[in-house]
């Protein structure tokens, strides 16, 4: 990152900070709580405060009110369509996975490379009223299943820690750890998960594809499939897929639709990533896809998701 560049984000963190203490000082008690309560929930979730990419896009985020679309997706298409297995690949701090209370037939996976942000998954695991129903994994999701992966820990912003080793030199100061990998279809191999109707959401740093080429087998043994996975050509173009190549091996087993803005809750069909691409133009593609496998199965879209005409 550029000198100036660095200054000047430096100076909005600290400028956000100190607009938002009082609010922070006045609901919590303290600057830096440790425990916080999700919007329109009774449900309650464990962080790090000190966390960068805590308190930016989960404590400063919900206290001034804002909900992010991944949630929204997560919950909306769950009551929606009640699948068998709910996965969330890159749980984080889990603000998604620990958002609602679980219709009764859903089992749900959340999926954490970083071990050190296990134990705060595990401790709103334990206070989430449908904790019978999740598991909390920690492992690098792939396409390979293996006994140790390097996995690189940015202990700054949780957010920035990565599989991949030239995106994590780009975001600063990183440790490499060895951690197990793991495929879908691998925790579809365990009976009690039904890949029989599937909503999974995916945001893992540029690591996308490989998530998605390990779960071919879950996606054809699943009568619908519905997926929520974050895109950036730059991180994509740092693991060595293409756009073609994406499309091809991955996107062509499903239906795009891409939301028309950063909010939008308004989805445009598109035939492929590339045809995407042609419309946007030629810079950098950083946005949402859903990915939907069989949508003919029945009415699959939540009525707050529209689609463009």
């Amino acid at each position: 990152m550029q000198p100036v560049k660095k200054i000047g984000k430096e100076l909005e963190w600290w400028l956000r900070e100190l607009r938002l203490a009082p609010e922070v000082l006045r609901q919590y008690g303290t600057r830096f709580p440790k425990r916080i309560k999700l919007p329109g929930t009774d449900i309650h979730i464990h962080i790090d405060p000190a966390d960068r990419r805590a308190r930016k896009q989960v404590l400063f985020d919900l206290i001034r009110g804002r909900v992010h679309r991944n949630s929204r997706f997560w919950r909306d298409f769950i009551l929606h369509t009640e699948p068998t297995t709910a996965l969330d690949i890159g749980a984080n701090y889990g603000e998604c996975v620990f958002s609602m209370e679980y219709p009764q037939n859903v089992r749900v996976v959340a999926v954490e490379a970083n071990p050190e942000l296990i134990p705060h998954l595990l401790n709103s695991l334990h206070d989430h009223p449908s904790a019978a129903q999740i598991e909390v994994i920690n492992a690098l999701v792939s396409d390979e299943s293996t006994n140790s992966v390097a996995f690189y820990l940015n202990r700054n912003s949780s957010g920035q820690s990565t599989a991949v080793a030239s995106i994590a030199a780009d975001s600063g100061e990183v440790e490499p750890v060895e951690i197990a990998s793991i495929r879908v279809d691998d925790i579809f191999s365990n009976a009690k998960y039904r890949p029989d109707k599937l909503v999974f959401k995916v945001d893992v740093e540029g690591f996308e594809p490989n998530v998605l080429r390990g779960m071919s087998g879950a996606l054809r043994e699943a009568s619908f499939a519905v997926g929520y996975v974050e895109i950036d050509s730059h991180f994509l173009s740092r693991t060595g897929w293409k756009i073609e190549r994406y499309d091809e091996e991955i996107i062509s087993a499903f239906q795009l639709y891409i939301p028309l803005d950063k909010k939008s809750l308004v989805l445009k069909q598109y035939d492929s990533l590339g045809a995407y691409r042609k419309s946007f133009g030629e810079g950098r593609i950083h946005t949402d896809m859903i990915l939907v496998r069989n949508p003919t199965a029945f009415d699959w879209l939540p009525h707050a998701w529209q689609l463009a005409q």
